[in-house]
């Protein structure tokens, strides 16, 4: 049997944040873009070329603007396809994404291969490309 809302007990969570925790959803249907440009402080997607994040993006503000919050603060995160270059992210950020999710290690050496009874070892593999992605990528956005 579900439960309704008005029967959940009010909560607090403790410490209490500062400031109010945002809500984000994903989904990229319809009703997911709708619900998004709606009810949510911002919007997470799956991994996008430029075009492709382009059309989505234009989508969910075509339903901002129908909803009147398309001069709210919103927060866009999602994966872009493609060479990460400074001018990727920097285009990214004119189509209104926020935030990125990114695996500097991706093209690289598998990783999630090889000896991993010392916790330390897997993870130093890590720690060339992620530095390189700082360096050359993270330092030179604005």
């Amino acid at each position: 049997m579900a439960t309704a809302a008005a029967d959940i007990p009010e909560m607090t969570i403790e410490p209490h944040p500062p400031h109010p925790v945002p809500v984000l959803c994903g989904g990229e249907s319809a009703a997911a873009l709708k619900r998004a440009a709606r009810l949510c402080d911002g919007w997470v997607g799956t991994a996008y070329t430029l075009d492709e994040a382009e059309r989505v993006i234009g989508r969910l503000n075509g339903y901002r603007r129908d909803y009147g919050r398309e001069n709210e603060p919103f927060e866009i995160i999602a994966t872009v396809r493609g060479e990460p270059t400074p001018d990727l992210y920097e285009r990214a950020a004119e189509l209104g994404i926020t935030g990125v999710t990114a695996s500097p290690w991706a093209n690289r050496e598998r990783t999630h291969a090889g000896d991993h009874r010392d916790p330390k070892k897997p993870a130093e593999r890590y720690r060339e490309p992620i530095e390189r992605f700082a360096e050359e990528i993270v330092a030179k956005l604005p």
